[in-house]
């Protein structure tokens, strides 16, 4: 006899495996996991990303990180609680992703009439017109 497979798939099977203990557990241990995760994992990808972008000696790094830090965090808990979105494939590489967007975030919002980058089409565009 053959297995027929699941129409539905294990929620995060495709998850990266450094989160599956964190959905797999209970809730005790998903917090215990979700702890470490941000100690070990995230908070030095936050710290690095920042330093790097933003100075290591900038008096808001620690509150950059912070929010970048609490973000990653919202969005693993909502993950676990209602099943939102896609599932992380890297984990590390959403924490640097979201540290990038959010020193993106922050040099907007301190330096609001910093010029943007323009895209190569408008480069293109003015050189034809």
């Amino acid at each position: 006899m053959t297995s027929v497979p699941s129409l539905s798939p294990t929620p995060f099977a495709t998850a990266d495996p450094l989160l599956h203990p964190y959905f797999a557990g209970d809730e005790h241990a998903a917090e215990e996991r979700l702890e470490t995760l941000v100690r070990d994992e995230a908070f030095p990808i936050v710290r690095g990303v920042v330093g790097v972008r933003l100075g290591r000696d900038g008096r808001d790094l620690d509150d950059i990180c912070n929010d970048i830090v609490l973000q990653v965090v919202r969005r693993l808990r909502n993950a676990r609680e209602i099943g939102e979105g896609e599932p992380i494939a890297s984990f590390r590489a959403y924490v640097a992703t979201a540290a990038y967007r959010g020193c993106d975030a922050w040099l907007r919002e301190k330096y609001p009439e910093r010029p943007g980058v323009e895209p190569p089409f408008s480069l293109i565009l003015k050189e034809l017109g």
